[in-house]
């Protein structure tokens, strides 16, 4: 039977995708890792709700719930799905995995799910993986986690130490670097395993009816039903994990100064490189390094 797998490093509507794949009757979707059944037996408007409400901080804590799920085998994982849910003609899971950790399981070559990358724009990932890594400042198992990502990044990225704006003590600066350290492994991601995944842009599912339908029909192998989909679609996208967004435009040139400059730092000319194979319009940038692993 159709096993999908759709990795992602997050901020990029990956519950509303989940949500989407669910509506089809013969489809089961776990999320992250949130409870196995939070998609099946979720209810999206109530999460939309409680996001409204101000209760933020809701993904970000309840989405850690089963953090086991990472180390099942994939044949424990999907065999965990078609027990609780059996007779489901496609099985599958959406941000449960980062790409590497996918790839790095011993039996991926053996159960082989269909595998898609669920990405965003680079630099509004950037910006809203700083906004969530900010408000975690607020949740101490996610600020602990975060402070050993910094701890690494401060290691494995050295020549930061040495600019002049660098403060060890800034939030702004922690979270915005450990969001282009993620950003920077996603990009090796891409190096590594781009060849094996096919790429879900974010924005065109969450603008066009037409290629949310033609996505979950190429993850799943299933017809859906453009009228289903089309009342998540109306309704907008969930956004919990972050304030509301303003129309203002994201990018590279809405960066403050040190920001630009540490992203060029943390990032090489290599690996943006793969970033443009994202299909994005991405400005032509001055890197320090050509190379840098």
């Amino acid at each position: 039977m159709p096993q999908f797998s759709v990795v992602s490093y997050g901020y990029s509507a990956s519950r509303w995708v989940a949500f989407a794949l669910a509506s089809h009757p013969d489809v089961f979707v776990a999320h992250g890792t949130y409870a196995l059944n939070s998609i099946m037996d979720g209810n999206p408007e109530a999460e939309r709700d409680k996001g409204a409400s101000g209760d933020r901080l809701d993904p970000l804590t309840r989405g850690r719930t089963d953090l086991q799920l990472k180390d099942y085998s994939l044949g424990e994982l999907y065999e965990l799905c078609q027990t609780q849910y059996p007779g489901r003609a496609s099985y599958g899971n959406v941000h449960t995995f980062v790409p590497r950790e996918l790839f790095y399981k011993a039996d991926f070559e053996h159960v082989k799910p269909s595998v898609f990358h669920l990405v965003r724009e680079p630099f509004a990932f950037v910006t809203s993986h700083t906004s969530g890594v900010l408000q975690a400042e607020e949740v101490p198992e996610l600020c602990e986690h975060y402070q050993r990502f910094f701890n690494l990044f401060r290691e494995r990225f050295p020549h930061i130490q040495e600019c002049q704006w660098f403060d060890p003590a800034s939030i702004q600066q922690k979270a915005f670097l450990v969001s282009c350290y993620t950003l920077f492994n996603l990009a090796q991601d891409i190096r590594r395993y781009g060849a094996k995944m096919t790429t879900v842009r974010m924005e065109e599912l969450t603008i066009d009816i037409d290629c949310l339908k033609s996505a979950c029909e190429q993850i799943t192998g299933l017809e859906y039903d453009k009228a289903t989909l089309q009342v998540l679609f109306n309704t907008g996208a969930l956004n919990l994990h972050q304030k509301k967004q303003s129309d203002k435009p994201i990018g590279y040139d809405t960066w403050m100064p040190w920001q630009q400059e540490a992203f060029r730092y943390v990032l090489s000319e290599e690996l943006y490189e793969y970033l443009n194979e994202l299909g994005y319009p991405l400005p032509t940038l001055s890197f320090r390094y050509k190379q840098f692993d």
